[in-house]
C-alpha cells in the first residue's frame, strides 16, 4: 500500500499509531500496512515526543466546574432556596467568595437573577380542573371563539404590592411553580361588571354598594341580568353573522351566578324563542373584560393612588364619566 506524506498526517491518526503500538503491541510493520504509512514514519511518530500541555494562563477561577454546579443545584432546590440571595446560598456551601464570583457562576449556568412573575394562587385540585377545561377547548377555532360571551366583574382597589421579588431561573422557566409570587384576591373600594362578544362591548357597570347593597341572587339579576346582561346578549344573538343565541361563559365566582334562582331566571325564554346557553369556564375573564374598557394610563393611575376614603368615589367617577384621568 503507498505510503502518504508526512504533512497528511493528523492528530487522530497519530493517536492511532500509537494506540496500536502502545495498546495493541503491533509491530511497527503491521501499523505501516494497516494505516497505509511507511515503516519510518510510523516509528517517527511512535517515537517522537507528544506535545506538552501548556500550564494555564490568567487566575483560576475562584469556583471550579464541581462548585459551580453544587451552587447552582442548590438555588433550584426549590421555591424557599430560589428565592435566596447569593451570599445567603454560599454561606450555606461555606463558599467564601465575591459577589460578581457568585453571578459569574450563575451565568455560566445560564441562569440569572430575575423578578418573579404574578400568578393566582391555585390548588392542585384548581389546576387539574383549568388543564381539563382548556383540553376540552383546544379544538375550537376562532370563529367558535367569537360566538362566545364573556361577562366579569373586577374589584378595583387603588395602590397595590410594592417591591419587587427576585428569584433564580434560566430563561423559559419564569413560570415555574418555584419562580412565582402567589397573588391573592382582596376587597376593592369599586367594583365594576362588564362583557365582551367578538369585539363587541356591553355597557360597564359600576356597582352601587350604598343603594343595591350586597350581591347576591335578587340583586345580581335586578340590577345587571334584566337591565344590561339580557338587552346586549339577545342584540348580539341576532345580529346576521350570529343568528343564534350566543354561547355565554362566566366562572361562577359571585354567589349570584350558580344561585338556582339566577340560573332559573336566566333559564327563561327572552324575549321569544332565544334561551340563554350558560357554560361556565375554569379561569377568571377579567383580564378580556375590563382590559377591553380600561386603558394603561387607568391603571398607572390606580396604582399612584393611596388606599384611603376617597379613592372609591375618584375611581367610580372617572370609570362612569369616561373622563381624563388625573395625571
Amino acid at each position: 500500500m503507498p505510503g502518504t506524506k508526512k504533512s497528511e498526517t493528523d492528530n487522530s491518526d497519530r493517536k492511532r499509531i500509537r494506540t496500536l503500538r502502545r495498546d495493541a503491541g503491533w509491530t511497527y510493520q503491521q501499523i505501516a500496512h494497516q494505516v497505509g504509512r511507511s515503516k519510518a514514519a510510523v516509528w517517527q511518530i511512535c517515537n517522537a515526543p507528544e506535545t506538552p500541555k501548556k500550564p494555564r494562563s490568567g487566575r483560576p477561577p475562584l469556583l471550579d466546574t464541581p462548585k459551580r454546579k453544587a451552587f447552582v443545584e442548590l438555588a433550584r432546590t426549590n421555591a424557599e432556596y430560589r428565592r435566596k440571595a447569593c451570599p445567603d446560598l454560599a454561606r450555606e456551601l461555606d463558599f467564601t467568595t465575591e459577589m460578581s464570583a457568585l453571578t459569574t457562576a450563575f451565568k455560566k449556568e445560564g441562569y440569572g437573577r430575575r423578578r418573579a412573575r404574578e400568578k393566582p394562587f391555585l390548588t392542585e385540585k384548581a389546576k387539574l380542573i383549568r388543564k381539563k377545561w382548556c383540553e376540552e377547548q383546544q379544538d375550537w377555532t376562532v370563529e367558535k371563539w367569537r360566538k362566545v360571551m364573556f361577562s366579569d366583574e373586577c374589584f378595583i382597589a387603588a395602590g397595590g404590592k410594592r417591591g419587587k421579588v427576585f428569584v433564580t431561573h434560566m430563561p423559559g422557566e419564569e413560570y415555574l411553580e418555584d419562580c412565582l409570587v402567589p397573588k391573592f384576591s382582596h376587597y376593592s373600594a369599586v367594583m365594576v361588571w362588564g362583557a365582551i362578544r367578538g369585539g363587541q362591548k356591553s355597557p360597564l357597570v359600576v356597582w352601587d354598594k350604598k343603594n343595591w347593597g350586597s350581591i347576591d341572587a335578587v340583586t345580581y339579576c335586578n340590577n345587571l341580568l334584566y337591565p344590561v346582561f339580557f338587552p346586549f346578549w339577545l342584540q348580539q344573538s341576532q345580529l346576521p353573522e350570529i343568528n343564534k343565541p350566543v354561547l355565554f361563559m362566566e366562572d361562577g365566582a359571585l354567589p349570584g351566578h350558580r344561585a338556582a334562582y339566577t340560573q332559573k331566571e336566566r333559564g327563561k325564554p327572552y324575549p321569544t324563542q332565544y334561551k340563554v346557553l350558560t357554560y361556565y369556564c375554569t379561569f377568571n375573564s377579567t383580564p378580556l373584560v375590563l382590559l377591553t374598557y380600561t386603558l394603561n394610563p387607568m391603571a398607572c393611575f390606580l396604582a399612584r393612588l393611596k388606599p384611603d376614603r376617597k379613592c372609591g368615589k375618584i375611581i367610580k367617577d372617572a370609570i362612569v364619566a369616561r373622563k381624563p384621568l388625573p395625571t
